[in-house]
Parts: C-alpha cells; sequence; structure tokens
C-alpha cells in the first residue's frame, strides 16, 4: 500500500520531544513518565502500593496526572484503557475503575520514542 501524502498524521508534543497532546494533557508509556520531570515522580508516589500503570497522562498546567492500567498496550494497535488514578498536586487520589465500553488509545506510537521496542 502507498502512503497517501495528502493524509497528515499527529506529531509528538512539541514541549516534550514524546508523547501525544490532547486537550493540554500529553500521555507518554511509563517508560517517558521522566520527560515530565520530577513532578509526576512525586505524584506517582501517592498511588495504591498495588497500582499497576502503563501510561502516564500529565496537565501541565493544573499539574496534576493520571496514571492508568493498559496491559495490552504492546499488543494490541488499539489497546483498551483499564482502571486510573488521578494524582493531585495536594496528594488526593481518584481511583477510577475500568468502564463496561472501555475507551481506546488511538496513536499508541505517539506515548513512546522511536526506540521503544514494546511494539513494531
Amino acid at each position: 500500500m502507498i502512503p497517501n501524502p495528502e493524509v497528515k498524521l499527529p506529531l509528538r508534543s512539541r514541549r516534550y520531544g514524546i508523547g501525544k497532546e490532547i486537550g493540554g494533557a500529553v500521555y507518554v508509556h511509563r517508560r517517558y513518565a521522566q520527560v515530565f520531570g520530577d513532578a509526576v515522580l512525586l505524584l506517582a508516589a501517592h498511588l495504591p502500593a498495588d497500582f499497576e500503570y502503563d501510561v502516564v497522562k500529565y496537565v501541565p498546567l493544573t499539574g496534576a496526572a493520571t496514571f492508568t492500567e493498559c496491559p495490552q498496550f504492546d499488543e494490541l494497535p488499539e489497546p483498551p484503557i483499564g482502571r486510573s488514578c488521578l494524582v493531585k498536586p495536594d496528594g488526593s487520589t481518584k481511583l477510577r475503575p475500568p468502564l463496561p465500553d472501555p475507551y481506546i488509545y488511538h496513536h499508541k506510537w505517539l506515548f513512546v520514542a522511536d526506540d521503544y521496542d514494546g511494539f513494531d
């Protein structure tokens, strides 16, 4: 199949050089969360001890981050979103269960760098 030159693919975040930007939020795979600096690492310390996440959504304007389970991130082209935990700058958290009809991530290649070895 020959690519259509008129189709414009979305670009990675200009501010961070990686990540998918939507509505003031930037989404990255957990492997790249360090691009947000210490703020996100400090927020992650407030997660429940047994909470495993794959994606970080950071909102620079508010300083809040949402940590989301997405166990099929590497396997599926548009993986479903599992549980998530919103952590605000004051340390408060809100755990959200997965939806019965879950949202999915589109353009997941934006969440990672070109050298990411989790999927092709």
